[in-house]
């Protein structure tokens, strides 16, 4: 259930209240998360400067996936001497375990402010700083101490997620609605327990705060919408426009491994390289059978970027932290439909 309300105490002031209300066969508690936003625009100033801010109470759904987790059985762990065939003692084993009547649904507290406000020559330009704080979030706490890599998990709410972001960013729209935007933001995403303990093969240690794997720092975001330049296609340029995207970021952390899937180090003590995408293309509009179509053809990659999914983390391996599984250069096209003749 939801309500949401909307007052204008005053010409450029309005504020929207909200309340949600839900109910979770699992943890089986009322959920209550209101909300609140503000939108502010200056006397005389409503299409140049304009405030916003909100803040609220999100409760997610239940992520079944960790329930079903404590159904997968017991896991039987053998470790061996360097030759790989000596066990170096009998098999240990780890359980998992959930009760539905110890959880919590996990919830998260957001709020954000922003301001953006036109600059000479059409340009508008803006600052927003954006904090989430996820409480009662699931992980498996170990029950056997924090040095042990077996034993008996329990399903809990201790995980802890923080959020927060700065962000500069400008948009310029020229005649006929082409567009150039530019953003910079950044971020921290980070956790007190970077270690997920699933009953297959994981990342065992001590659990500890760290980077969330989506954490970058930085981030350079462009993209645009521009006419093509006469002189190229003088017969039909007033067809063609040229687009791009263009993104830079800091590259993802990950965690380092011994030959027994232990942490070494902290976690999200290593990060991929750095990212990068210009990816530059032209768009064809063109009418048939009285609707008006787009076809845009686009080259992905066009540096042909590094840009690797995959990464040895394993420090007894002699291929420690080779990239591998780069993205690659590639060419795609898309036909969309811009309206229809009545």
């Amino acid at each position: 259930a939801y309500v949401e309300d909307r007052w204008v105490p005053h010409s450029g002031f309005l504020i929207e209240p909200g309340f949600r209300w839900d109910w979770d066969e699992i943890v089986r508690h009322p959920l209550f998360s209101p909300r609140i936003a503000f939108n502010y625009f200056p006397p005389g100033q409503r299409d140049k400067t304009k405030f916003s801010a909100g803040i609220g109470e999100y409760y997610g759904h239940t992520q079944l996936q960790y329930l079903t987790l404590a159904q997968a059985g017991t896991r039987y762990d053998t470790y061996y001497a360097a030759d790989g065939t000596t066990p170096l003692g009998p098999p240990l084993t780890t359980t998992f375990t959930e009760n539905d009547d110890t959880l919590n649904e996990p919830h998260a507290l957001n709020w954000s402010v922003s301001l953006q406000r036109e600059i000479p020559g059409h340009t508008y330009a803006g600052v927003s700083y954006m904090w989430r704080r996820t409480s009662d979030a699931f992980v498996y706490a170990s029950q056997s101490g924090p040095a042990a890599l077996s034993g008996h998990y329990v399903l809990t709410n201790d995980r802890q997620e923080n959020y927060h972001s700065f962000q500069i960013h400008a948009r310029h729209t020229f005649h006929h609605g082409y567009t150039l935007f530019g953003a910079w933001t950044h971020s921290s995403a980070t956790t007190n327990a970077a270690l997920d303990y699933t009953p297959t093969v994981s990342t065992l240690g001590r659990q500890q705060p760290g980077p969330l794997p989506w954490d970058t720092p930085n981030r350079i975001l462009s993209w645009g919408w521009l006419p093509t330049w006469a002189p190229l296609l003088p017969t039909i340029h007033k067809n063609w426009d040229f687009v791009y995207t263009f993104e830079w970021s800091t590259g993802f952390p990950f965690n380092s491994i011994d030959a027994n899937d232990v942490l070494v180090g902290a976690p999200g003590s290593h990060r991929f390289p750095n990212y990068f995408n210009f990816s530059p293309g032209l768009e064809w509009r063109f009418h048939f059978r009285g609707k008006y179509f787009a076809i845009r053809g686009l080259l992905e990659n066009a540096t042909d970027a590094m840009n690797p999914y995959v990464v040895n983390p394993n420090v007894d391996s002699p291929q420690y932290l080779m990239f591998s599984q780069p993205e690659g250069r590639a060419f795609t096209t898309r036909i969309r439909l811009i309206h229809s003749s009545k």
